[in-house]
C-alpha cells in the first residue's frame, strides 16, 4: 500500500492552512513589500527538495517551497482585499507610500539569485564538477551584473570623507571584488568542461590553491558585506510599513533569532573546518557525502549568518 499520495495531499493542505493567516499578518504588518522573504524561503525549500533523500521529506520541502512562492501572489491579492474593505487596514500604515522602484526590486532578485548560486558553489563536490562550473559561471555573471547595477559606488570612491566605518566598508567591498575575480580566473584555469583558455593552462596547483583561498575568504567577505548592509535592508522594510508597525515582541524575537543563527554558524564553522581552509592549514577540502545536502546548505547559511551578525553589530558599535 503506497500512502505517499495521501501524505503529499495532507502536507499540502497543512502548508496552505498555515500560510493563509501568515499572509494576512505579513500584509498587515509589513505590506506586500515583504515578498523577498517569501521568495528566498520558497527558493531555498524548492532547491533543498531536489536533494532530499527521503521521498516524504522531498514532498514536504517542495510543498513548503511552492506555498511560499505562491504567497507572493497572495500578498498582492490580500492588499486588494484590504483596499476593498474585506480585511482591516493597519492604522499605523503611512499615508504616503513611496513604492519600491522597479530597479530596486531587480537588484533584490539579482542578490537573492547570487546568494543561492554561492551556496551551490560551496558544495561543489556534492553537486558535481560540471554543475559547479556552470553554477560558478552564472555566479560570476551575476556578480558582474551586481557591480554594474551599483556602479555609482565606484564613482564615489574618491569623494567625501573616510570615516573608520566607511573605510571598513570600502575594504570589505574591494576584498569581495578581488576574491570573486580570483575565484573566476582560477576556476577558468582549472576548468575541465566549459573553458580551454591557452594562457591559463598550466599551473594547476597554484590555481587550485588560489581558488580555495578566494572561495572561502570570498564567502566570508560577502557575508560581511551583507551584514554591513543589513540596516539598509531593514530600512527598506520600514518603508513598507510604519516604523512602529510591528508588535513589540518582533524586535527581541529577531535579535534572539539572529544570535541563535550566529551560534549555529560558529558550530558549523568548526564542524566544516573553514578556518583551516582559509589559512591553508589543510589544502584538501572534506565533504561528508553521507550527510543530506540540505543540511550542508543550512550549515553554510548559518555560517553566513555568523559573519553577517558580527559585521552588523560591529557597525552599530
Amino acid at each position: 500500500m503506497n500512502l505517499l499520495g495521501i501524505e503529499a495531499a495532507v502536507i499540502s493542505f497543512v502548508c496552505i492552512g498555515i500560510f493563509h493567516p501568515v499572509v494576512i499578518k505579513a500584509e498587515y504588518y509589513f505590506s506586500s513589500r515583504c515578498w523577498p522573504a517569501f521568495f528566498a524561503a520558497g527558493s531555498l525549500c524548492c532547491a533543498a527538495s531536489l536533494f532530499a533523500e527521503s521521498p516524504l521529506l522531498s514532498v514536504a520541502l517542495g510543498s513548503l517551497g511552492c506555498t511560499c512562492l505562491w504567497c507572493i501572489i497572495e500578498l498582492k491579492e490580500q492588499e486588494r482585499r484590504v483596499a476593498r474593505g474585506w480585511f482591516p487596514e493597519n492604522p499605523k500604515r503611512r499615508a504616503k507610500r513611496g513604492g519600491v522602484k522597479t530597479s530596486v526590486k531587480f537588484k533584490i532578485c539579482v542578490d537573492i539569485m547570487m546568494t543561492a548560486a554561492l551556496y551551490a558553489c560551496m558544495a561543489y563536490m556534492l553537486v558535481g564538477e560540471k554543475a559547479h562550473e556552470w553554477i560558478g559561471s552564472g555566479l560570476a555573471l551575476l556578480f558582474v551584473l551586481h557591480n554594474a547595477l551599483n556602479r555609482k559606488w565606484y564613482a564615489a570612491l574618491l569623494t567625501g570623507r573616510y570615516t573608520p566605518l566607511r573605510a571598513f566598508q570600502t575594504a570589505v567591498n574591494l576584498l569581495c571584488l578581488a576574491s570573486m575575480a580570483a575565484a573566476a580566473v582560477s576556476g577558468a584555469a582549472m576548468s575541465r568542461y566549459l573553458y580551454d583558455i591557452p594562457f591559463l593552462n598550466g599551473g594547476a596547483s597554484l590555481a587550485r590553491t588560489v581558488h580555495m583561498l578566494s572561495a572561502y575568504w570570498g564567502y566570508c567577505f560577502i557575508s560581511l558585506h551583507l551584514g554591513l548592509h543589513w540596516s539598509m535592508m531593514l530600512g527598506m522594510m520600514k518603508n513598507a510599513a510604519a516604523p512602529h508597525d510591528a508588535p513589540r515582541w518582533v524586535t527581541p524575537l529577531l535579535r534572539t533569532a539572529g544570535a541563535a543563527a550566529a551560534l549555529l554558524g560558529a558550530h558549523a564553522l568548526v564542524r566544516h573546518n573553514l578556518l583551516d581552509y582559509m589559512f591553508l592549514r589543510n589544502q584538501f577540502v572534506f565533504f561528508d557525502t553521507e550527510r543530506p545536502l540540505y543540511l550542508f546548505f543550512l550549515d553554510y547559511a548559518a555560517i553566513m549568518a555568523l559573519w553577517a551578525w558580527l559585521a552588523h553589530y560591529a557597525r552599530l558599535a
